[in-house]
């Protein structure tokens, strides 16, 4: 038979340890509760409101792209995406057909971020609207603007789009407007060859070729067809 005193350590002995187990659990829930805390701490809104603007222009949707950059284009405090939030909102409403608005947004960068890192993409941007603008020497003075030669590249494929596009008429006016311009009288030759032996202007023609070192084997230059060269035509590289 088990004394009374024995009884008692035994009860205070099972006591102690389910007071042992009992601060474990506390423990471990202060522990989880503080980990939690912390995580939320570093939870930062305006990267949260970023992500999400980022993951919406990727999925295409455009216009609440927009509404999720929007508030971070602003200047305030603890706010280190202002640039980069511009820019996508930008880019965002440029893929939402709005134009004016991502044009504002982008000569706004431009001006006031001249050194910003993505500048060359913000000036490729300005080149294309201002090209399907039918603002030719804005779209130009953009592309002369880049230093990088990818985009460099890409701001030639805008312009030869653009070059595409315009008349024969069109284009020999430009080309009066901008002699140096090789792009310009490239394209130029090109409208000519595409017309009529009888209708070519075989003397614009061959001037062209010569002053801007085209291939004559392409523009036929050897064919026997009298030239007669116009004096209002004689254009030189400035």
């Amino acid at each position: 038979m088990t004394s009374v005193p024995s009884r008692q350590r035994q009860l205070n002995g099972n006591n102690k340890i389910m007071l042992m187990k009992l601060n474990q659990i506390v423990l471990s829930i202060v522990f989880f509760l503080f980990i939690n805390l912390a995580f939320a701490q570093k939870e930062n809104p305006n990267e949260s409101r970023f992500n999400n603007g980022k993951e919406l222009l990727d999925l295409g949707k455009y216009g609440l792209a927009m509404q999720a950059f929007r508030p971070l284009t602003s200047a305030f405090d603890e706010n280190p995406y202002q640039v980069i939030a511009s820019y996508y909102y930008a880019v965002a409403a440029f893929k939402d057909n709005q134009l004016f608005v991502a044009k504002d947004m982008f000569l706004q960068i431009n001006k006031n971020y001249p050194k910003w890192k993505k500048i060359d993409e913000v000036n490729l941007w300005l080149a294309n609207i201002y090209f399907s603008e039918g603002d030719f020497n804005s779209g130009l003075n953009y592309t002369q603007r880049i230093q990088d030669i990818k985009l460099k590249e890409d701001a030639s494929s805008f312009k030869a789009n653009y070059l595409n596009n315009l008349s024969y008429n069109q284009l020999d006016d430009m080309l009066k407007e901008h002699p140096s311009d090789k792009d310009v009288a490239m394209n130029l030759a090109d409208k000519i060859i595409q017309l009529p032996i009888s209708e070519q202007d075989r003397g614009l023609l061959e001037n062209i070729v010569s002053v801007y070192e085209l291939d004559e084997g392409k523009y036929r230059i050897d064919e026997e067809i009298k030239s007669v060269k116009k004096d209002t035509y004689q254009v030189a590289v400035l």
